[in-house]
């Protein structure tokens, strides 16, 4: 169920050790961006960004395959 953490350079597009994606969410507005695992960035509403592009796709419940929809 988790993934290892991506070991790459900011210019990287996936991971070095797996050629994996890269997930990265953005925990406050004026920080940087946060590199996590899948299993966090697909149940995260906030701001995420896959391979270094925004990413708008559907949010989970944690540790489940159940649709987030917020109001």
């Amino acid at each position: 169920m988790f993934d290892h953490f991506h070991a790459y350079t900011p210019d990287e597009k996936t991971c070095s050790q797996c050629s994996g994606h890269v997930y990265e969410i953005k925990v406050r507005p004026t920080s940087g961006w946060t590199k996590v695992t899948a299993y966090i960035f697909r149940s995260w509403s906030g701001e995420r960004r896959l391979d270094g592009e925004i990413y708008e796709g559907p949010v989970y419940y944690v540790g489940t395959n159940e649709v987030y929809y917020h109001a």
